[in-house]
């Protein structure tokens, strides 16, 4: 008798402590939450994104010397 009298707290708190915890709530999402979550997608996208050709020369190369001044006549 006297085991079982202290093993039933031990039960009971292990049932408490294994409920199912309740759900978070959620506020339904808007056109204008997802209009703003889609437009801070893309401004992040366009900072994070680096494309091969950017900040590179696609001219060829001046392979000529440039040409020497006239000298003005006056």
């Amino acid at each position: 008798m006297i085991p079982t009298l202290l093993a039933l707290p031990v039960f009971v708190t292990m049932l408490v402590n294994d409920a199912p915890k309740p759900l978070p709530s959620f506020q339904p999402l808007t056109r204008e939450d997802i209009r703003a979550a889609r437009d801070k997608f893309d401004r992040d996208m366009k900072l994070d994104t680096k494309r091969p050709w950017d900040g590179t020369n696609l001219r060829p190369a001046n392979t000529e010397s440039p040409t020497p001044e006239k000298p003005k006549s006056d």
